[in-house]
């Protein structure tokens, strides 16, 4: 029982930490779109 729960536990940690990297990629692409139109090009899509 304790195996189980140390697995879910494990797989949670993963599922979060991974979530959170997603979070980050997303948070730098609007700071790169942002940057572009500071910059006067035309963002990415």
């Amino acid at each position: 029982m304790i195996d189980l729960f140390e697995k879910e536990k494990a797989e949670l940690k993963a599922e979060i930490e991974r979530l959170r990297k997603k979070k980050n990629n997303r948070r730098d692409a609007e700071a790169q779109r942002h940057n572009y139109s500071l910059s006067g090009f035309a963002p990415p899509r």
